[in-house]
């Protein structure tokens, strides 16, 4: 006996005739999900999002050991000035003068607003996002404003810092060479008292030979560096004179000395207080510079900050919901017909 064939075979081409005839279902899954999409549009409003441009450009002529990473960390450090709160502290009280609005935001609300994007010298793009369309245009604005008033500011400091730094450079090698001169003398005047304090035992007996070339040695290295009346080559008494007869001319160097000595310690004070005082201001400066150099050069690019527009519309939010909605119904008639194949094989 012959059973007869079963009516329940799954076929792709039935199926997709019967989504033809679903059209209204898509429809209405469309028609919802834009619904949806609106809905969401208006709980949770868009922002608005403004834009100015900056020209930045660098001297490549500066002489440094690596110029491409000085360059690239000149960048970054401008970077980091433009969002620091420096920048956004002043960029807040303009916008405070002139609307009381933003007397209630403060600094760390505005720098996660705020976007930065550049890859190498020349136009630097700024954008600000806020809630209000006038507002997110007017924080664009005063952004840029204050960028290029405090980078000026920073580049002026940044020459004088150049000057300063030559100054500590030449203060400092000054500082080396009189503290050298220090120590020589120091030394002189020790050896020669130790050389008198030698002698005193036998001061009324001819000089050795070492001794005297000892005390020829020092006086020759004392003429480079005391002024002296006479030459201490031509006081020195002759070969058979007894110890003490050297006494005399011994005290007049030792005497001289202490008043090099006396006038050279106190222009290294003096010099002292200058190379700290010049320090000082170069650390002053340095900071006034936010570490920016004269080689970086800020100015603006455009005329000035674009109207700030919505970063998305309400219709776009519904014609995405619309295609959500068309996608879901799609996968649950997708799964049913998985459903119906594996039930029903070919």
């Amino acid at each position: 006996m012959t059973l007869p064939a079963t009516t329940n075979e799954w076929k792709l081409r039935t199926e997709i005739l019967e989504i033809a005839h679903r059209w209204p279902q898509v429809l209405i899954a469309f028609l919802l999900g834009c619904l949806l999409g609106w809905g969401v549009g208006l709980v949770f409003p868009t922002t608005h999002r403004a834009q100015g441009e900056i020209y930045v450009a660098y001297n490549g002529d500066a002489i440094y050991r690596n110029p491409d990473d000085y360059k690239n960390w000149q960048f970054s450090e401008l970077e980091a000035y433009i969002l620091s709160n420096d920048v956004l502290d002043e960029t807040l009280r303009r916008l405070a003068e002139r609307d009381p609005y933003w007397g209630g935001v403060s600094t760390e609300q505005v720098q996660e607003q705020l976007r930065i994007y550049w890859r190498d010298a020349g136009k630097w793009r700024l954008v600000a996002e806020w809630r209000e369309q006038g507002h997110a245009t007017d924080l664009a604005k005063t952004w840029v404003d204050v960028i290029m008033d405090k980078t000026s500011q920073a580049a002026e400091h940044a020459g004088e810092v150049l000057l300063l730094d030559a100054q500590v450079k030449a203060y400092a090698r000054e500082e080396v060479n009189l503290r050298q001169l220090l120590t020589q003398l120091s030394q002189l005047r020790t050896a020669l008292q130790v050389w008198r304090d030698a002698q005193i035992p036998r001061q009324s007996q001819p000089l050795e030979r070492l001794d005297r070339w000892r005390l020829e040695f020092l006086a020759a290295s004392v003429e480079g560096l005391v002024p002296v009346e006479l030459d201490l080559q031509e006081q020195l008494p002759s070969p058979q004179a007894a110890g003490m007869d050297y006494f005399p001319m011994v005290d007049q160097v030792i005497t001289a000395l202490d008043a090099q000595l006396e006038v050279e310690n106190r222009q290294y004070t003096e010099l002292t207080a200058q190379f700290n005082e010049l320090k000082n201001k170069l650390d002053e400066e340095t900071k006034a510079s936010h570490n920016l150099t004269s080689s970086l050069t800020v100015e603006p690019f455009s005329k000035g900050v674009s109207v700030a527009k919505p970063v998305r519309l309400t219709s776009q939010m519904a014609l995405v919901g619309g295609v959500l909605g068309v996608l879901v119904w799609g996968l649950a008639f997708l799964g049913k017909l998985i459903r119906k194949a594996g039930r029903f094989p070919r």
